[in-house]
């Protein structure tokens, strides 16, 4: 089932061209972890991770396995604020920048 902020990032996904997966497992070896969403190319190589509550447990896991973190209310989409997230987060894509990202 989709939280709140993996709805309001399926929103950010289909305006602006993004690939998400909300929500989404990490498998560790000292077992798996629930994230509201899974923000890919961005924030990392292996991409950002997103919870709406944090937990010390799900950090240290998702930078163990390299990925980005953060801890994010759903609140409501706003394009230019998404973006300028997104900016902050940094590109980390194999494919062409998206254009509204190098404005």
């Amino acid at each position: 089932m989709t939280s709140p902020l993996g709805n309001v990032w399926r929103k950010a996904a289909a305006d602006l061209g993004l690939r998400v997966t909300a929500p989404f497992v990490l498998s560790t070896p000292n077992g798996e972890f629930l994230f509201d969403v899974l923000v890919h190319d961005f924030g990392s190589e292996r991409g950002m991770l997103l919870m709406e509550r944090w937990s010390d447990e799900k950090a240290q896991a998702a930078k163990l396995l390299g990925y980005g973190f953060s801890c994010l209310g759903a609140g409501t989409y706003d394009r230019n604020g998404f973006i300028d997230v997104l900016q902050d987060w940094g590109w980390f894509g194999s494919s062409p920048i998206p254009a509204w990202l190098e404005a």
